[in-house]
């Protein structure tokens, strides 16, 4: 599946992916490391926290006791054969012979209106990114929680609502031809 470039491209464009309120709900935390972070809380709950810092990178908390942890994956899947020597092999050690059978789904997501898609996340940073025609979303990889959810017109659907002296070239416009 060839969507993966796309969630880069936008990620790289510069695009605003994540879903802003009028007013943003600034959190100051400290993290049981002792790090503080501020920013942008993205989804608060109780137990976790989803938190955008001004060098616009997302962090996964976790509460543990009075403060939170960073969650981060151990290696990331940055693609659909893993690294970029597309091998498809990890060096994670958790997984194996003796236990496979006893691993359980933890959680699912499917994105609304894609019937039986099946596709390979990408992984960075805790964070699992899912594409599917003209959307992209961003989950929580240990929880399944969105971060954000981003879905841009079709081409025909921009075309429509244009008027042509409007049209401007974007920067997912040069990508089209990937769906």
């Amino acid at each position: 599946m060839r969507a993966y470039p796309l969630v880069f491209a936008l990620l790289l464009a510069g695009c605003s992916l994540a879903t802003r309120s009028s007013q943003p709900n600034r959190k100051h935390i400290t993290t049981d490391s002792g790090l503080i972070l501020d920013g942008e809380a993205l989804n608060p709950e109780a137990e976790d926290v989803q938190l955008r810092t001004s060098d616009q990178r997302v962090h996964l908390l976790r509460r543990s006791g009075e403060h939170f942890r960073e969650v981060t994956s151990e290696t990331g899947w940055p693609g659909y054969n893993a690294g970029p020597d597309g091998n498809r092999y990890s060096s994670l050690t958790g997984i194996t012979k003796e236990n496979v059978a006893k691993l359980r789904r933890k959680w699912i997501f499917s994105p609304p209106g894609t019937g039986d898609l099946l596709a390979t996340p990408a992984v960075m940073d805790g964070i699992m990114y899912v594409a599917a025609a003209n959307e992209c979303y961003a989950l929580d990889a240990g929880s399944g929680r969105q971060i954000w959810h981003f879905r841009r017109p079709s081409l025909r659907e921009f075309i429509r609502t244009q008027r042509l002296d409007e049209i401007e070239v974007w920067p997912w416009m040069a990508i089209e031809s990937l769906w």
